[in-house]
Parts: structure tokens; sequence; C-alpha cells
């Protein structure tokens, strides 16, 4: 059973509820009150009378706690489990990674800073060495345990494809690494 606890009603913010007993998830209000319970969150304030779907603080609050605006003003559980299965696939996924293929997602994030617009070629070259070489290093030492591994092995040996070896060989081992296409060196590319 809810039972409301009474609140002063003066004509400023304040809680916008104060709930004894399990909250009414049939209620936006009710769903709120749950939120704030389950995570210990602090319900937003509203004016007295005001609809909660209509107020900016409750719109903050539900970004700022990363509540599900379908679960929050219809009920709808559906975004709730499809957030969830994506988290569970995204934390599998990294979970079966292998430690050469971390190193290679790092890699890839360093080349990208290591590559990006506006650095001038002794920032490049300072990132090369504290953060991209580090990391080619321990590829190079890591022992493969799958054709992936094998071929991430293949990318980073050959200078990401730039350093003589079979262009065609080094597209596939590229594919088979998951890296993407626009991602390549241009020097695989021939002009003609």
């Amino acid at each position: 059973m809810l039972t409301a606890i009474p609140v002063a009603t003066a004509a400023v913010a304040m809680p916008l509820f104060d709930v004894v007993g399990d909250p009414d998830l049939s209620t936006v209000e009710g769903r709120i009150a749950a939120v704030c319970r389950w995570f210990d969150l602090t319900p937003p304030a509203l004016t007295p009378g005001e609809d909660p779907l209509q107020s900016e603080e409750v719109l903050d609050w539900m970004i700022a706690s990363d509540v599900s605006i379908d679960w929050l003003v219809r009920g709808d559980v559906k975004g709730l489990v499809i957030a969830f299965r994506n988290d569970e696939a995204r934390r599998r996924a990294a979970l079966s990674e292998t430690p050469i293929q971390r190193l290679f997602r790092e890699w890839e994030a360093a080349m990208e800073r290591c590559c990006a617009p506006g650095l001038s070629d002794e920032e490049g070259d300072a990132l090369d060495k504290d953060l991209r070489h580090p990391l080619e290093d321990a590829i190079a030492t890591a022992t493969p345990t799958d054709m992936r591994d094998l071929a991430i092995k293949v990318v980073i040996g050959s200078g990401d494809g730039c350093w003589g070896l079979d262009d065609a060989l080094t597209l596939e081992c590229a594919a088979i690494a998951g890296r993407n296409f626009d991602q390549l060196p241009r020097c695989l590319f021939k002009e003609g």
C-alpha cells in the first residue's frame, strides 16, 4: 500500500514526493520515486501542481541520472531491456578479446591521436614514441592465439601496410584484424 507523507505546500520548488511503502510504478511520480530508492538518488524538485513531464528539472534529472525516457514517461521497459542487452554484448565481447586484440584496440586509438589534424610533426613524433611504439612492441612479442591475432601482428609488423609487404595480403590481414577500410594508410592504394 502506498502512503504519502504530507509535505509543505509552499510555492517554492520542493521534493516532488516523499513515499512510504512501494512506489506506484504506474505513474511518472512513482517511477521517479522507485529509481531514487533503488539507486539512492535525490529526486528532482517541482513547484506544487507542476506536471513532471513539463519540467526542465525532471528532464535534467533524467539525463543526469541515466534514466530511460521510455520507462519514465510510459513505463515501457523495452528500452531498458535493449540497453541491458547491448551492454551485456559489449561486456561479453570485451571478455572474449585476446590480449593482442585488446592491445590492437588501444593501438588504433593511439593511431588516431598520433595522426590528429593540427598536430605538429614534433607532437606527432612524441605521441608515436610514447603511445604507439610501446603498443607495437607489446603486440610484436605477444603470442597469437587465433587468426585474428596473427592478422593483427602482420598489420602492425608491416607498419600498417606501408613497409613493403604485399598490398593485397596486407588488405586481407587488415580486414581479418577488423581494421576499417577508411583507416588504412593511402600508401596501400596504388594510383592508377
